[in-house]
C-alpha cells in the first residue's frame, strides 16, 4: 500500500507506510485505495478523493462503487456515474437503471427494465440488456441466465458457452462447475464437457477435481486433473471425502481419520473434529481443546496452546491467545504481534497486512497493521 488508513480516534486519514500523515483524520469512514482514487466518508455521506486528498466525486451520496475506469454513486436510488477525473456521464443515467461492478478493469453491468448486459468505461454497450441475471467476471467469464438456463460469455461478450445448464458456477481457473437434471459435471472456457453432469457433488480445488456420489451414509469419490483423467478413486464405507489442498486430504472410514495423498496412501491418523485445510505446508487443529500446527507427517510443529488459530498466510497465522487478544505468529511459534479485537474482525495477512474491521451497520475498515507489527493508528 503506497496510502494507508490511518485512525486517530474516531477519525481516519491516511499516511504513508512510515506513518507520515499524508491525508489528514477528518472522515468518518475511510476505504483502501482504489488506484489513485479512494471512497471516504463524513457522517452519513460518501464521496471520493485522490492520493492528494482533494475532492474529485463530492461527498454527497450514500454509497461508492469503482468499476473499470469509472464511479458508480448512489443516492438512494438514483444513480451518478463520474469519470475518475470527477467529469459526470449523465448519457449513462438516462439509459440505463442500476449499474454495478463487473470485476473487470473495463466492463460495467447495467440493467434495463431488469434486464442485464455489459457496458465499457466509454459507455459503449458491449452486451445490450437482455439477460435475466449476469454475474461479475471470475476468470475472464461472466455466468448469465436466460429463459431459466445458464451460460457464459467471455471479455468482448461473446457466448462462450451456450445457456443449456440448470446451474452454473463461477469458473475456478480452467474449469466451472455445472448442473443439469440434479446433477453436476464439470466444462471447461472451451465448452468442452470435462465430466458429465452425472455426480450428486463435485468441486475443485487447487486443480483437482473431486467428483462424489452417495450411497446411504457412505460418500464414495473420484479426483481427476484438469482435463478429467482419473487420479484415485475411493470406495468403501467413507464418512467424508475432502478436497486435496497442497497434495493432502482428510478422509474419515467408519471411526477412523486420516490424511491421504493423491495416490491414495494413508499419511497420519488423526482425532480432531476441528482443523483447517493445510496452507503453507502446515495444518491447524485442534486437540483437547487447544489449537497449534502440524505438518504433513502428523507431526505438532507449533504445540497446542491457542483457543482458536486460522491457517498460514504469507508466512503468518491469526491465533485468538489466552487473554483474549489476537496474536500473529510464524512457523517457529513465535508470537510477531498482538491486537486488541475480536479474532472474527481481523482479517488474515494479505499483501503484508492484517485489516482488522468494525461497524455495528456493516463492516468498515477500523485499523490496519503491517506483517512487521506496525500498527497504523494513534495510540
Amino acid at each position: 500500500m503506497e496510502l494507508i488508513p490511518y485512525r486517530d480516534g474516531e477519525k481516519f486519514g491516511f499516511c504513508s507506510p512510515d506513518k507520515k500523515l499524508i491525508i489528514p483524520c477528518k472522515y468518518d469512514e475511510v476505504s483502501l485505495f482504489n488506484g489513485d482514487l479512494t471512497a471516504v466518508k463524513s457522517e452519513e455521506y460518501w464521496g471520493v478523493i485522490n492520493k492528494k486528498g482533494n475532492v474529485v466525486v463530492p461527498i454527497e451520496f450514500s454509497s461508492i462503487d469503482f468499476a473499470a475506469d469509472l464511479i458508480i454513486a448512489r443516492k438512494g436510488d438514483d444513480f451518478s456515474i463520474f469519470t475518475k477525473a470527477g467529469k459526470p456521464l449523465n448519457f449513462l443515467t438516462k439509459k440505463y437503471d442500476w449499474f454495478g461492478s463487473a470485476n473487470h478493469p473495463s466492463l460495467i453491468i447495467v440493467t434495463k427494465n431488469n434486464k442485464y448486459g455489459l457496458v465499457n468505461s466509454n459507455g459503449s454497450e458491449i452486451v445490450p440488456p437482455k439477460y435475466d441475471f449476469l454475474s461479475y467476471f471470475n476468470n475472464d467469464m461472466a455466468r448469465f441466465k436466460l429463459n431459466n438456463q445458464w451460460g457464459y460469455i467471455d471479455k468482448s461478450g461473446k457466448e462462450i458457452i451456450p445457456p443449456t445448464f440448470d446451474d452454473a458456477e463461477d469458473f475456478n481457473g480452467e474449469l466451472s462447475v455445472v448442473k443439469q437434471n440434479g446433477l453436476t459435471g464439470v466444462v471447461n472456457k472451451q465448452n468442452k464437457i470435462v465430466l458429465p453432469t452425472k455426480y450428486s457433488s463435485v468441486t475443485i480445488n487447487d486443480n483437482i477435481i473431486r467428483a462424489c456420489n452417495f450411497s446411504g451414509d457412505y460418500i464414495h469419490c473420484t479426483f481427476f486433473d484438469k482435463l478429467g483423467k482419473e487420479l484415485l478413486s475411493l470406495n468403501g464405507d467413507y464418512i467424508y471425502i475432502r478436497d486435496f489442498n497442497e497434495g493432502i486430504a482428510s478422509v474419515q472410514k467408519e471411526e477412523e481419520k486420516y490424511f491421504i495423498d493423491i495416490k491414495g496412501n494413508k499419511l497420519f491418523n488423526f482425532t480432531s473434529r476441528d482443523y483447517e485445510s493445510c496452507k503453507e505446508g502446515l495444518i491447524a487443529m485442534n486437540f483437547r481443546g487447544s489449537w497449534g500446527f502440524m505438518d504433513k507427517t502428523g507431526k505438532f510443529v507449533i504445540e497446542p496452546q491457542y483457543e482458536l488459530a486460522s491457517s498460514f498466510s504469507e508466512g503468518l497465522a491469526k491465533v485468538l491467545l489466552e487473554d483474549g487478544n489476537v496474536g500473529f505468529i510464524d512457523k517457529k511459534g513465535n508470537l510477531i504481534f498482538t491486537i486488541n479485537e475480536p479474532f472474527a474482525l481481523v482479517s488474515d495477512i494479505k499483501d503484508g497486512y492484517a485489516i482488522i474491521y468494525g461497524g455495528r451497520e456493516g463492516p468498515f475498515i477500523y485499523g490496519v497493521v503491517k506483517k512487521d507489527g506496525t500498527k497504523y493508528w494513534a495510540e
